[in-house]
């Protein structure tokens, strides 16, 4: 078998003879990868299909789990969570044949290359490869030695393998290891490359599926994106299974939008590893350990970052919203204890007159639900009362007008009534929206074990974060 391997960067096409697993009739068709879109365009369908001519089949069922596929090359292929989204008349044949030929386009959610798998919870995978765009600058590796005192004769050069760092992962999951690899050049002729290259490699206790890897594989790209600073997504995923090589493995293709991550300079990171190191494995254990209690908080920061809003308040809002279920999360913020409020609601609500409108007293039973909870302003001042001065000094200038302008320009964007005397709009909005990333990197850096002090050290030595401070010095913070 030849193991093909596809640019995820680029646009590509498979052709190759597609069945679903059982199945005898296997029609040609093309695999077609682009951005944000995985198609299979099949001429005829499938052998379970309805129809007298295996040409002119049109399916019974409309979504399959499994479709496997062999290329024109011999690589297997397994396309996941599959469904059709089109039948119509194959041109070319249309006026040729007395039998109608059908050409069918089927949507697929995920790609393997290189393998057939029985289905996406098959717990069969040992270790996972992952390609991380500006990795070795942000670990500070810097392999390469040259010596040019003689040029005229020859040049020097010296590679040094970097060092292999291992750290363990929480609850037994297995380890997160930087591993680097030396890729020599293919001709050495008049242009010759050498390439350093590591990959974030995790290696499994025991073995996992796709969709636990697939969980696991967002969770690294979401912690890259915010140590470095800039979105992140990986390039290249390559899953190995129990008992398998590294070229024996396979291939993850996804229709996600392809995001530029051009080559960073090592002052556009928000910090390198060098200066994190000492903490590494706290980040790591509180990372994958504790992300589940900050989940929403963390689907919304990490969505708007990777597709922001079009508009100014739709890019504001998410963060705003963020930070509230952050503080849900991490400090539930009550008035009382439940077993003090419970009553109280009980008493509150059994004195509702019963002549009242249904849905009145209905309104009343579902303000009482939230009457325990803090509001959003206690919430936001209770956070910045917990962070040193300095810190609040990263994203805010005075953290009363600051709160005041975020907590009522959210009130006006969600519910448009009431005065709109201190709500923020074009510059005071832009930047608004500007310290609340701010303010949820500094939460969740904390929350990951960087000591405060150490953390302002480091963020106040960013040039975009001392940049964007200089801008909004003079910007009102509420309206």
């Amino acid at each position: 078998m030849t193991l093909e391997h596809y640019s995820q960067d680029q646009d590509f096409t498979i052709q190759g003879h597609w069945w679903r697993p059982g199945g005898h009739h296997r029609p040609a068709g093309d695999l077609i990868f682009a951005n944000e879109r995985i198609q299979l365009k099949l001429l005829g369908a499938f052998d379970d299909a309805e129809g007298e001519h295996p040409f002119n089949r049109k399916m019974a069922v409309m979504e399959m789990p499994i479709i496997y596929g062999e290329s024109a090359k011999g690589t297997r292929i397994t396309l996941l969570n599959s469904f059709y989204t089109n039948w119509k008349p194959a041109v070319n044949f249309r006026s040729k044949l007395a039998v109608p030929v059908q050409a069918s386009v089927l949507h697929c959610n995920t790609m393997l290359i290189g393998r057939h798998s029985q289905h996406e919870d098959e717990e069969c995978f040992k270790r996972c490869y992952l390609t991380i765009p500006n990795l070795d600058r942000w670990l500070d590796d810097r392999p390469f030695q040259f010596d040019f005192e003689d040029a005229t004769e020859f040049v020097g050069v010296k590679y040094k393998m970097p060092p292999t760092r291992s750290y363990d992962l929480p609850d037994r999951l297995g380890e997160f290891i930087f591993s680097p690899s030396v890729i020599p050049p293919v001709t050495p002729w008049d242009d010759v490359t050498i390439t350093n290259r590591t990959r974030v490699q995790i290696r499994f206790e025991k073995p996992k599926s796709f969709s636990q890897i697939m969980t696991i594989v967002e969770n690294i790209n979401r912690l890259f994106t915010l140590l470095m600073g800039r979105v992140v997504q990986a390039t290249r995923t390559r899953l190995v299974g129990v008992g398998e090589s590294l070229a024996d493995g396979c291939e993850v293709y996804l229709p996600k939008e392809r995001l530029e991550q051009p080559q960073m300079n090592p002052w556009e990171f928000s910090f390198r590893y060098p200066e994190i190191s000492q903490w590494f494995q706290d980040i790591l254990k509180s990372w994958f350990g504790q992300s589940n209690e900050i989940k929403h908080a963390l689907d919304l920061v990490f969505s708007s970052l990777q597709k922001p809003g079009r508009f100014l308040e739709t890019k504001f809002l998410p963060f705003v919203q963020a930070v509230e279920v952050y503080s849900r999360a991490v400090n539930p913020g009550r008035l009382v204890e439940k077993s003090v409020y419970k009553p109280i609601r009980m008493q509150i609500e059994n004195a509702i007159p019963k002549s009242i409108d249904p849905e009145l007293e209905e309104a009343i039973k579902r303000k009482l639900q939230y009457a325990n909870e803090r509001t959003l302003r206690e919430r936001f001042l209770k956070i910045l009362d917990e962070l040193q001065t300095e810190t609040k000094s990263l994203f805010c200038k005075n953290e009363k007008d600051f709160v005041r302008g975020v907590v009522e320009t959210r009130n006006h964007l969600t519910h448009y009534s009431g005065s709109s005397k201190n709500v923020l709009s074009d510059a005071g909005l832009y930047w608004a929206t500007v310290k609340l990333q701010t303010l949820m990197k500094v939460l969740l850096l904390k929350r990951l074990g960087i000591p405060e002090k150490e953390l302002v050290n480091l963020l106040s030595q960013n040039d975009s974060i001392n940049g964007e401070r200089q801008a909004w010095q003079n910007v009102p913070e509420c309206g």
